[in-house]
């Protein structure tokens, strides 16, 4: 197998989407290939590092806390005052914002990786 048809079936191969005789042909290149090696060692490091991200634990006072505004909680009360629901606004924009910051990061990765591999092409293949 060439490196080039390894960098293209790499994704696939990673995501463990290639079909088995692909997938073994592909294993057994990168077992003597280590440039294609390093370059799924890479990507599997960025993988790990974007499913990561985005992903905070939990405080352990928030629980405790949400008790206590529970319980406190008048439901006519709620209905007459808007800031619950300005506060319930500023909360989902919040976790928008979390949220978004991997998608972000895959935006930025895939175009750097595009032009990486772009870059590594012959002109001619350009």
């Amino acid at each position: 197998m060439h490196c080039e048809r390894a960098r293209e079936l790499m994704s696939p191969y990673l995501d463990e989407a290639l079909p088995a005789p692909d997938r073994s042909v592909l294993a057994a290149h990168l077992e003597t290939c280590p440039g294609c090696a390093r370059l799924a060692a890479d990507w599997r490091r960025i993988a790990r590092t974007l499913s990561a991200v985005g992903r905070e634990r939990t405080p352990p006072s928030l629980l405790p806390r949400l008790h206590r505004a529970l319980a406190g909680a008048r439901p006519a009360a709620a209905r007459r005052s808007p800031r619950p629901l300005s506060s319930l606004r500023l909360l989902a924009a919040g976790t928008l914002l979390r949220r978004a910051a991997p998608m972000l990061a895959a935006c930025v990765l895939t175009a750097v990786a595009t032009w990486w591999l772009i870059g590594l092409a012959a002109p001619e293949a350009r």
